[in-house]
């Protein structure tokens, strides 16, 4: 990287010291060395590493610490559901849900990360519902796997409600920490009745609600 876009790469984040400036700041990182392929199948620099959503979170947390403001409160709880993808390609029909936002959706990539942004930031069911909102407003229909990619932010802030540490799929096992430990019954991790995937996420977010 030369002299020149380092010294804008330093002018950007002076100009940007509002809260929510690490949007604006990653989008003039966009502009200074071109998007590429951001939003894609295939990424580069730094957001390869750690993914759009928590470049903008670093960003966002790195600013408002410098300006000694708080960040407003986001679910961060981590969710694995082995049945759930959301990199496009690796999806495969009937095996697994797809989490994504699709491309012939939302095909702007301002709107795209936008929307991302809106998601990672979501700390309320309400804040979700927003992005729902939005989407089907400006986008039409929402498709199944942007739906999907919802839920899946959905059911992170209600575990974040529910104080839940994180939670994990693996075959027919709900793993949940809360407090530190898992939760178990008769020393066993709660089994899933479900089998077809579309049906787990539901079980899983109504067993969630239940706690």
């Amino acid at each position: 990287m030369g002299v020149g876009p380092a010294r804008k790469r330093i002018e950007a984040i002076r100009q940007y010291t509002s809260l929510g400036a690490g949007f604006q700041i990653a989008m003039r990182d966009l502009e200074i060395r071109g998007a590429g392929n951001l939003l894609g199948l295939s990424q580069s620099g730094h957001i390869t590493a750690v993914g759009f959503h928590l470049y903008c979170q670093m960003l966002e947390t790195a600013v408002a610490a410098l300006r000694g403001k708080p960040l407003p409160g986001r679910a961060d709880v981590p969710v694995t559901l082995d049945f759930l993808e959301t990199r496009p390609e690796r999806v495969l029909a009937g095996q697994v849900l797809p989490a994504f936002l699709p491309v012939d959706y939302v095909a702007d990539e301002k709107s795209r990360m936008e929307v991302f942004r809106r998601l990672s930031n979501a700390g309320s069911t309400g804040e979700v519902k927003a992005v729902r909102t939005l989407l089907r407003d400006r986008f039409g229909r929402i498709p199944e796997a942007a739906e999907n990619l919802l839920s899946l932010h959905a059911l992170r802030v209600l575990a974040a409600e529910k104080k839940i540490d994180s939670l994990t799929v693996k075959g027919d096992r709900l793993i949940i920490e809360r407090g530190g430990e898992p939760l178990q019954i008769e020393g066993r991790f709660p089994r899933l009745q479900a089998t077809q995937p579309k049906a787990k996420f539901a079980e899983i977010i109504a067993a969630v609600r239940t706690m």
